[in-house]
């Protein structure tokens, strides 16, 4: 029996997108032969042009092209891990491609790092790296050495300093700064040490004897949200020129930030830059000692990664559908 010419609605699992008028691109997955008709309906209207009369015996012949999922066995991602052997640094490194006029060196690798999440150089020119072998999984809290989670037993992940004593473009000296973390994330070179994520606070973790190791840490805010989704823990810290660190908040989680009573400054927990809540995709600022918090944008998926352009534009990478957002310049912050 010939298809109805009024088009019928797509089911559910039909979408279009995202324009019909530019540059068009679509979605068809799983649909059966009434949601195909539709689908190449849809299509002939983004082109502009009339699509032929189509029977049922017309459609199907489109299926297998449209709508029909690889087998197991065609399918190189079925298994989720690919079955051949991991390729060496080296061997990766030929395997980018770059603009013209750039160039790829191999500065460092395992197993001098591990799934190294976040960098910052300090002001000696030195990387600093949170490396994490743990990542995705925390911790759990039968692990920590203490309520606050200051250290956690049998971690394997840290905080390093990768340095180039020699001048050849490659790290030839590690050091573990702060060792014993959970899921580090967000680092940044700051005073004695460094301002860093590590769950489930933001931390100043202090070098106060010059060895060149961190042995004081001490809590700026926590405990914030880390338990629904560790792909979305607080990242990219960045110091600012209005003197405002400013960092991430990923997906799905929740957190509460309020200044710690020996960081009011006269002030009491509820007056402006105490407290913060803040769910899922944001950016936020804080004080470098902890002092103040305030949110800066909100709106965003899993923001990862900032930057600001010459006329103090700050940009922040996302995911999903809008990879990049521009919060423009606000003078009264400056």
């Amino acid at each position: 029996m010939p298809v109805s010419q009024k088009t019928p609605p797509p089911p559910r699992s039909f979408r279009l997108g995202p324009s019909a008028t530019d540059h068009p691109s679509f979605t068809a997955c799983g649909q059966d032969a009434r949601a195909t008709v539709h689908f190449l309906n849809q299509v002939a209207c983004a082109f502009r042009r009339p699509f032929p009369s189509c029977d049922m015996r017309c459609a199907l012949l489109f299926l297998p092209l449209l709508c029909l999922p690889l087998s197991a066995a065609e399918d190189p991602f079925a298994a989720l891990v690919r079955p051949t052997d991991p390729l060496t640094a080296a061997e990766e490194q030929t395997k980018l491609k770059v603009p013209d006029g750039f160039k790829v060196q191999l500065f460092a690798s395992e197993p001098m790092i591990n799934k190294p999440i976040n960098l910052a150089f300090d002001e000696k020119g030195r990387l600093w790296v949170t490396s994490n072998t743990e990542y995705p999984f925390p911790a759990a809290k039968e692990r920590w050495e203490d309520p606050t989670g200051t250290r956690v037993k049998d971690s394997r992940d840290a905080i390093k300093i990768l340095e180039d004593t020699n001048g050849d473009g490659a790290a030839d000296k590690v050091t573990d700064f702060a060792d014993a973390l959970n899921v580090p994330i967000g680092v940044l070179p700051y005073g004695q040490g460094c301002i860093a994520w590590s769950i489930p606070n933001i931390w100043y973790f202090a070098d106060t004897d010059g060895d060149g190791k961190c042995d004081k840490r001490t809590i700026l805010f926590g405990p914030l949200g880390y338990e629904n989704d560790t792909h979305g823990n607080i990242a990219s810290l960045r110091l600012a020129p209005d003197g405002w660190v400013y960092a991430t908040h990923g997906f799905a989680n929740k957190s509460h930030f309020e200044v710690l009573p020996e960081n009011l400054k006269g002030r009491k927990v509820g007056d402006p830059g105490t407290t913060l809540d803040l769910q899922s995709g944001s950016v936020f600022r804080f004080k470098p000692d902890g002092s103040a918090v305030e949110i800066w944008s909100r709106g965003q998926v899993n923001p990862f990664g900032l930057a600001w352009d010459a006329w103090g534009n700050l940009f922040s990478a996302d995911c999903h559908s809008n990879p990049l957002t521009q919060s423009p310049y606000r003078q009264t912050h400056l």
